[in-house]
């Protein structure tokens, strides 16, 4: 059992339900014995209802994996099922309109989802489930013969194995954790393993040209990730005027407003806003065929981990960087948000512009 203060190992700060969980485990890990895992079968449930960031990155720590000799089956949201369409191999069980902090409603959400798949495994693995609805539907449901995964949110007592969670670790490594459990020498994390469709009608869509253009992300549905309006008014200016590149927008549909406050007396003629009009498939295409990417935290910056230009990344520490960081090569990570002129100086460094 955690003792650290973070019994929900980085997904629930100090608050009145750690409290309340941190009894639950200490009850619990004195009245109820699980039987010790032992790996009996190949038939495998892997469980995870992060977003789509954090699939982003379990798609490339299993990617290899599911190459093994393993039936593997997959419970996610489903709204992120076309992150694992190309998994022909693979049966995707989803959960619709899941919010990971309704309790009692995600609760039955996963419990009605995995009664209606109608199978059995020989082992349920849990990557992350917010305040532990996954491990506790899932035991309940008795869908395995096996749990493992993390002692999450109080309900670690009903695993087979507790996968103990690591200080400073990134995300992908979290996961490799509960995947050794059954193949102790699996260390695979593969940036390629998502290869979207090429869509070269969207650079006629959006006349653009292969190499002749810059993408930027500037925000988020949660305004505190947002590039700040100063900062990113500055760098579109520094960008237009040293360069004959376009710059391209991209992000969802709600995101758009913020965007276009951002272009006063500024030329829009080499100004593209493709804000909830391409898939994320897509965007990512933009990015593989740009000189220059620019973002902010999120899945496009995942995405594009394995892509080879040259990406700037403003960190905003909502989150550990440690632990969620892009992988990958190319990366300039600004830390620092209180300078407009920060993220220019970051694109000067590249000796482009």
């Amino acid at each position: 059992m955690n003792n650290s203060g973070e019994l929900n190992y980085g997904y629930l700060s100090h608050n009145i339900l750690y409290k309340l969980y941190l009894i639950i485990d200490f009850i619990g890990y004195r009245v109820i014995r699980r039987k010790p895992f032992i790996n009996t079968g190949n038939r495998l449930l892997f469980i995870n209802l992060g977003l789509i960031g954090d699939l982003i990155l379990f798609r490339y720590t299993i990617g290899d994996f599911l190459k093994l000799d393993y039936k593997v089956d997959i419970l996610i949201q489903d709204e992120y099922r076309f992150l694992f369409n190309d998994l022909y191999n693979v049966n995707i069980i989803t959960v619709q309109n899941y919010k990971d902090r309704k309790i009692v409603s995600g609760f039955f959400k996963i419990l009605n989802a995995l009664k209606n798949s109608n199978k059995r495994y020989d082992t349920c693995c849990h990557f992350r489930a917010y305040l532990g609805t996954g491990i506790l539907s899932a035991c309940l449901s008795r869908v395995a013969i096996n749990y493992i995964g993390y002692g999450t949110a109080g309900f670690g007592f009903l695993l087979n194995k507790r996968v103990e969670w690591l200080a400073n670790t990134h995300e992908t490594n979290h996961i490799l954790s509960v995947l050794q459990v059954l193949e102790p020498s699996y260390n695979s994390i593969n940036l390629d393993v998502l290869n979207a469709i090429a869509n070269n009608n969207l650079f006629n869509k959006f006349g653009l040209i292969k190499q002749q253009y810059i993408v930027i992300h500037p925000t988020s549905q949660n305004a505190q990730k947002n590039i700040p309006q100063a900062m990113l008014n500055c760098t579109l200016k520094y960008l237009l005027e040293n360069s004959s590149l376009n710059v391209v927008f991209v992000g969802v549909i709600d995101e758009i407003c913020y965007v276009r406050e951002c272009l006063d007396s500024i030329d829009l003629s080499r100004v593209i806003i493709t804000n909830g009009e391409i898939g994320l498939f897509d965007v990512r295409f933009l990015v593989a065929n740009a000189v220059l990417f620019i973002g902010i935290d999120s899945s496009i910056a995942h995405l594009s981990s394995a892509l080879k230009l040259p990406k700037i990344i403003l960190w905003h520490k909502l989150n550990s960087f440690t632990q969620w960081k892009p992988l990958g090569d190319n990366f300039i990570i600004i830390n620092e948000w209180s300078n407009s002129l920060v993220l220019v100086n970051a694109v000067r460094q590249l000796n482009k512009f």
